[in-house]
Parts: structure tokens; sequence; C-alpha cells
């Protein structure tokens, strides 16, 4: 989280260089950005250019699959070879190639203890012999649950804190008196220092 959060604090810190010391930031992209990234390396063990695309694709599937949702009313209408339901299937099919290959990534690359880790043990564990298909359609759809769920609410959370922050500078002030104590001789945090 430290990396990708120096990576967004530089980029930001060379915008306002660029732009004369003042300049409009529009954090949206930039916070999703960042909670794609922390989450791929948190969960996944790759970096966020590795999950871009999955991360791409899944929100172009979850904005169409939305705006079906509220504009059709025909029962069945998901089913009908429409342009946004191409869209949906082809979308569907890419995530699902992709999907696998992070996963089969992860499984060479080590066996370090993380969220992807467990949920592979989980399927391997409570698997029946010749369900294999079974298994690759549940760490399947883990994977996208935590793509989707954590990306998601992540970049809300954190767009949301540094409005609040930006609204209320005695919030701004305490907050960085705070962390300028925890921080004190240049460190970087850790999972101790965060407790505190």
């Amino acid at each position: 989280m430290v990396e990708s959060s120096i990576t967004l604090v530089n980029s930001w810190s060379e915008k306002i260089k660029k732009e004369g010391g003042v300049a409009e930031i529009k954090i949206d992209s930039h916070m999703r950005s960042f909670s794609g990234d922390v989450i791929s390396k948190a969960c996944f063990g790759s970096n966020y250019a590795k999950g871009q695309g999955i991360f791409l694709k899944l929100r172009a599937l979850q904005e169409l699959i939305s705006k079906i949702a509220f504009t059709s009313t025909i029962p069945g209408f998901r089913y009908l070879p429409t342009k946004s339901n191409r869209e949906i299937w082809k979308l569907g099919r890419e995530v699902q190639s992709l999907i696998p290959k992070v996963v089969k990534e992860r499984k060479v690359a080590t066996s370090k203890k993380d969220l992807l880790q467990m949920i592979l043990e989980g399927a391997k564990n409570s698997g029946e012999p010749g369900r294999g298909e079974v298994t690759d359609h549940f760490v399947l759809d883990n994977c996208k649950n935590i793509y989707l769920a954590r990306y998601e609410t992540t970049a809300i959370a954190a767009s949301w804190t540094l409005m609040l922050l930006a609204l209320n500078l005695e919030w701004q002030a305490k907050v960085r008196e705070e962390v300028m104590q925890l921080l004190r001789g240049g460190q970087y945090p850790d999972a101790d220092m965060i407790r505190r």
C-alpha cells in the first residue's frame, strides 16, 4: 500500500509543480487506479498494470448491466442478441479468460499466504474429485467479487475521506499532525504504526 500511495502522491506533486503550484485534480480516476493497485498487490500478488485489463472490463461490464437493468422491463430481455447484450456477453467471456491467467500466474509465482491463495486452498480442499469445473467457477466468481466489491468501495471511501478533509480544515490539521507524529524520521508506515 505504501508503494501505491507514494506513486499517487508523486503524480499529484508533479501535476501541481507543472501547473505552477496550484492544480485542479479530479481524484475519481486516481482513486480507482490507487485502489486497484492496492487490491491487486495485497490480494493477488500482481501490480495494477497486470490487473488493469480486468478492472476496465469489469467496470464496463458493470456499467452496461446497470444501464440495461434500469431501462429494460421486458422479461427475458437479457437473452436477446441486442447490441448491448452482445457487448455484455463479449466482456463476460474476456473477463472469464483474463482472471484464470492471473490465477495461473499466481499459482506458479509463489505460495505466499494472501487472499487469492486462501481462495485457491479453499476451492482445493472443499472440492470433490472430478469436479474441477465447479472449483474453477468458484475461484472465478470469488475473484470477480473481490475485484468489483473492494475496488469500488475502497475508491469511494478514499474519495469521500479526501473530500471531507478538504471541507474541514480543522480535521485536516489534526490528521496531518497525527501522520507527522507517526512518520517521524521519514520512515514509511507499517502495520504496527497504522494500528496506533
